[in-house]
């Protein structure tokens, strides 16, 4: 997973890493599903038509947001330490866990599950 605006792709198309520039994303902008992608080959990007490609910036607008995950709700969003640290958490794969402390450029993840997927999702939900 990853964070808009902290990776681009060059002319080559090959993905560029860490962006010196990135200061971390706003408090409204870090709560938002949309601001958080997966670092994997795009899957509903092909699935797009070429006038919604359209209005696609190239250097940016090429990974899958969470907020597009099937099934819907299978990502939490909640604030830990007073609203300063954004914490996502999987309820697909359990123990799974994103944060991102806002208007920085600090980031990670980590995974204490089994690795297991959760298939009682759809009745949790």
């Amino acid at each position: 997973m990853i964070l808009y605006g902290v990776t681009n792709v060059s002319l080559a198309h090959s993905v560029n890493g860490h962006q010196w520039l990135f200061a971390g994303l706003s408090l409204m902008e870090a709560k938002k599903l949309s601001s958080y992608f997966h670092f994997t080959e795009p899957v509903n990007l092909k699935n797009k038509t070429l006038l919604e490609k359209a209005d696609l910036d190239p250097s940016t607008d090429f990974l899958d947001s969470l907020e597009r995950d099937i099934p819907q709700g299978s990502w939490t969003v909640q604030l830990e330490k007073g609203g300063t640290v954004v914490v996502l958490r999987s309820l697909l794969w359990l123990g799974l866990m994103f944060y991102h402390v806002p208007m920085t450029e600090r980031y990670g993840y980590v995974c204490f599950g089994t690795g297991e997927k959760n298939l009682d999702l759809p009745f949790m939900l």
